[in-house]
């Protein structure tokens, strides 16, 4: 039977709420949902990170910070799916039944119809990944390029993937005076979500603390910009604008 996908709750879709009142639902699910986030990664992702490891679970590209940011995703949309598997999160969850609602999810592509942009991907891009194969459309930027991505067996992968992994991929410094304009020529803009997590963490000898900046001209109505980092320093509370 053919697989229906869902388009779920645009943020950017007409409703009677204004953008902020959006934001309060989103991220009162997301901190529903923020129990995803538990020791050994996000159970049910590990079969879409190409990493052969679920999001999360240990280098410091695929961490907790990937984590919350596809936890802050799924919430966008408000879907039935997502509201689910949130209810399913308690502290003595059973792993192995949460794995099989979060592909579920996955599967059903509650993300489709939403546009995101990554602002410092790293070499595992694990968010943009798992968020691909939910139904959104993922650009990532990183200061390296796409022929340093990380995989767990890049023989076995579908070459669709791959190639798309590749053309959604901008390498570029976000220090360079030009960063938004180029990410807005190569992509169009118009974005639901700009996200980070990295960025200021000084990997690698890099650090960038204008996420905000680049975010919001790439925005449309409505769109948030998400700082994973932000947010798991105040739960619930810091991390998520939206652009009215």
């Amino acid at each position: 039977m053919e697989m229906k996908e869902s388009t779920g709750l645009n943020i950017g879709s007409p409703e009677k709420l204004s953008g902020k009142e959006k934001l309060t639902k989103i991220l009162d699910l997301a901190m529903d949902l923020h129990l995803l986030n538990m020791v050994g990664g996000v159970a049910g992702t590990e079969d879409y990170t190409l990493v052969g490891n679920p999001v999360g679970f240990s280098s410091r590209e695929n961490s907790p910070m990937a984590s919350i940011q596809l936890e802050f995703a799924l919430a966008m949309s408000m879907n039935p799916k997502v509201k689910d598997l949130a209810a399913l999160l308690k502290p003595e969850r059973n792993r192995s039944e949460i794995e099989l609602e979060m592909k579920k999810v996955i599967e059903s592509r509650v993300l489709s119809g939403m546009k995101f942009l990554d602002l410092g991907c790293g070499c595992s891009p694990t968010f943009a990944r798992v968020a691909r194969a939910a139904g959104a459309d993922v650009y990532t930027v990183d200061i390296v390029g796409s022929d340093e991505f990380e995989y767990f067996n890049k023989v076995g992968i579908d070459p669709n993937v791959l190639e798309k992994e590749v053309i959604k991929h901008i390498q570029l410094d976000l220090n360079n005076p030009n960063a938004q304009e180029t990410i807005n020529k190569l992509t169009g803009g118009n974005f639901d979500l700009v996200t980070s997590a990295h960025l200021q963490s000084g990997c690698a000898g890099y650090a960038f603390h204008k996420g905000k900046e680049i975010a919001y001209p790439l925005l449309k109505s409505g769109g948030i910009y998400f700082d994973a980092n932000a947010f798991a320093m105040r739960p619930g509370k810091g991390g998520a604008e939206v652009k009215e």
